[in-house]
């Protein structure tokens, strides 16, 4: 029925009643209820949202990571490095929360870091064309005997907008570590600088010396270019005028000689036209090593810059995605229990929900027998977790010690397939096994039996266990492994001046 129509009705209704005479009619629209009710619906919604639901908090990509005093700020970006394992989703303290926080603010440079990868992408093959000419600059060892104008052409082909962009977002995030608390300030694994290239495949490890020492250095290779420039320009518009200046003055000086001669001028008129000439070609000689001081100052400064990013690449401080490369893909997350000389626990059966002190993410291993003739007969599977979680009937199983973990080895298209740059499932259940290889020795009691925790009947009695895959699940309310977006801004010129190493 139309809304007039309804409101017709009840007016009616009301004046056949003369005690409703002095009431109101009042009539809400139609449209006007479904508003309401929507507005309403919306409202308790969000109240649930926010006491019971979350937002997932996890992307991908690369990692730059700030060593300050041995404290790591994660920063901006590298493919697939699981950063940060301990943050929890919700709740904590002030500082958790802080942390929270800052990954969310990662989300502030999205535009920046989707514009360099665009660029990259862009220059890659116009950069990396320019590492292969046989008259690289890679051939002179750093412009020692290069023709400067080739020096000049490398620094201008070099997008340094995108390097100083990553730069300066990286200071940024890396001051927003240092007032507010964002950064992930708790080292993963207590890892040392020099374990981190290992223990995160792809992340950019940089001190903060080292930082701000890149920072100072483009910036004085910019000013040392601005000088150069200037000082070439201004020097070269006086060496016109000088040279100007001294071809008139050798057709005056011819022209006193011819008069000298014939006794017009005396000796001393030709003495000083001769003088005159010297000064002005000393003035030329004067502005030509001013040009060439400038040179020699603005090609210092380029390659003191591009040593150091060599440096970075030489000495593993920056690791680079090598599509050629094999990798260590054994994360901090996934090899937590697998740290040689830790004791853990076999389950025999597989934890599903509940949490083994640190994640609820239990390690799942394919278990094999060894047999007398030395060959692995698969027994099912089981899963590492921690001393503690085994001691629970209904997980339990016999207390092992890593003894060794070799190098797992995964190629870095493998690792894409695991972790896409692009579009990262965000799905929190989801599960990705990462093919390692570890030898868990059974302990034995004083009396030479396993040690046994639980209820259940102890597994086949074999002394070791080979890990033949772990698999990383992720539950809804563990604790996430970060996956942060990249910069790729410094892998266009770190990767061609790469190549000119390699050439030399």
């Amino acid at each position: 029925m139309p809304d007039n129509a309804l409101f017709e009705e009840r007016a009616l209704k009301k004046l056949q009643s003369p005690e409703l005479l002095d009431e109101s009619v009042s009539f809400v629209p139609i449209p006007l209820r479904l508003a309401i009710g929507g507005i309403g619906l919306l409202s308790v919604l969000g109240l649930g949202w926010s006491i019971f639901g979350r937002i997932p908090e996890q992307v991908s990509g690369m990692g730059l990571i700030i060593d300050r005093d041995s404290v790591y700020n994660l920063a901006t970006t590298a493919s697939g490095v699981l950063v940060y394992n301990y943050l929890p989703i919700e709740g904590g303290n002030v500082d958790e929360q802080r942390n929270r926080r800052f990954f969310k603010d990662l989300s502030e440079v999205s535009k920046k870091i989707n514009n360099a990868r665009d660029r990259y992408q862009a220059l890659k093959i116009k950069e990396m064309a320019i590492a292969r000419r046989s008259d690289s600059i890679a051939n002179t060892n750093y412009f020692g005997d290069i023709d400067f104008d080739k020096a000049l052409t490398f620094y201008e082909e070099i997008d340094r907008e995108r390097i100083s962009e990553m730069l300066e977002a990286s200071e940024h995030l890396f001051q927003q570590g240092l007032r507010g608390g964002y950064g992930a300030r708790k080292r993963p694994l207590q890892s040392t600088i020099e374990a981190l290239p290992k223990d995160m495949p792809f992340a950019f490890v940089v001190n903060e010396a080292d930082l701000l020492s890149s920072l100072s250095k483009l910036s004085q290779l910019d000013e040392a270019y601005r000088s150069y420039k200037s000082t070439y320009f201004a020097n070269s518009n006086l060496i016109k005028l000088a040279n100007t200046n001294i071809n008139y003055l050798k057709k005056s000086l011819e022209a006193t000689r011819k008069a000298y001669k014939v006794g017009v001028v005396s000796k001393l008129s030709v003495e000083s036209g001769l003088n005159d000439l010297q000064q002005a070609e000393t003035k030329i000689y004067q502005s030509r090593l001013e040009i060439k001081k400038t040179e020699s100052g603005f090609r210092q400064s380029l390659i003191d810059f591009i040593d150091q990013l060599t440096a970075f690449i030489e000495n593993g401080i920056i690791t680079l995605p090598d599509h050629n490369l094999s990798i260590d893909a054994l994360t901090a997350n996934s090899g937590q229990y697998l740290q040689a000389g830790t004791q853990v626990g076999i389950a025999s059966q597989v934890p599903t929900s509940e949490t083994d002190g640190l994640t609820t993410a239990p390690r799942i291993i394919s278990v094999y027998m060894d047999n007398a003739s030395g060959q692995k007969t698969s027994i099912g599977q089981r899963a590492i977790v921690t001393p503690e979680i085994i001691q629970k009937s209904e997980y339990g199983g016999i207390l092992g010690e890593v003894i060794s973990t070799p190098t797992p080895i995964m190629s870095t298209e493998q690792l894409d397939n695991m972790f896409p740059y692009e579009g990262f499932n965000t799905d929190l259940t989801n599960a990705y096994t990462v093919p390692v290889s570890v030898q868990v020795k059974l302990l034995l009691d004083e009396e030479g039996n396993y040690k046994w925790s639980g209820n259940l009947t102890p597994p086949y009695p074999v002394r070791s266990y080979t890990v033949a895959t772990v698999s990383i699940t992720t539950l809804n309310k563990a604790p996430i492994s970060y996956l942060v977006p990249a910069f790729k801004t410094l892998l266009g010129p770190l990767s061609m001046i790469k190549t000119y190493k390699l050439a030399n």
